[in-house]
């Protein structure tokens, strides 16, 4: 408790400690400002990075898709393609969703991949990404360690994709995904992508 409560970075937030089928009462909680209880729902900010890479692991892993770690935009998503894959950055054999989930893809920002889109709207938005040129992709490198979302944004579609290709799914959603891979799997109640969010 006093190593919670020294550190001021922390702002408001909540510390809750306990076995999953032990009662509430029996679990340490604490809180700064008193505003949090245990069944209070939250958003849960870039902890949601970990989730949405455990629904694109959980892709990978399914058998029916298609998607692997090794995978390239290019082999999931039919309109990302390159007049000259060979010395186009955005077609470079090195651009894998390895990379990035590892946040190594140093990608160009278009600026609407923080915007909480629905499918249809992420996908243009990954289109934009792509639109913007090979010159604004010369300064992309997919060795550096580059803390945002835009890698994952990209690899989030393309898992999305490839359970799409699935016969019965292709209109599944994020949330579908979120559902069947993490949530009833941990039973985990109430958890859901606030609207109008559909994506990692």
């Amino acid at each position: 408790d006093r190593m919670y409560h020294g550190r001021f970075w922390l702002g408001q937030s909540a510390l809750v400690v306990g076995f999953k089928d032990a009662p509430p009462d029996k679990w340490y909680v604490s809180s700064r400002g008193n505003l949090f209880t245990p069944d209070l729902k939250m958003a849960v900010a870039s902890a949601s990075k970990w989730v949405s890479a455990t629904v694109i692991y959980a892709v990978i892993e399914d058998p029916a898709t298609s998607l692997h770690v090794d995978s390239l935009p290019a082999d999931i998503l039919p309109w990302w393609r390159c007049d000259d894959p060979a010395s186009d950055r955005r077609c470079s054999p090195s651009l894998t969703l390895t990379k990035l989930l590892a946040f190594r893809g140093g990608l160009p920002r278009p600026g609407c991949e923080n915007g909480r889109p629905g499918a249809e709207a992420w996908e243009a938005c990954a289109k934009s990404m792509f639109g913007l040129g090979s010159t604004r992709w010369l300064a992309a490198s997919f060795d550096v360690f580059s803390y945002d979302s835009t890698g994952l944004f990209l690899a989030g579609l393309m898992a999305l994709q490839a359970r799409r290709a699935v016969p019965g799914h292709a209109t599944d959603q994020w949330a579908d995904l979120l559902r069947e891979y993490v949530t009833v799997p941990a039973q985990i109640e109430h958890a859901r992508v606030a609207p109008p969010n559909n994506g990692p």
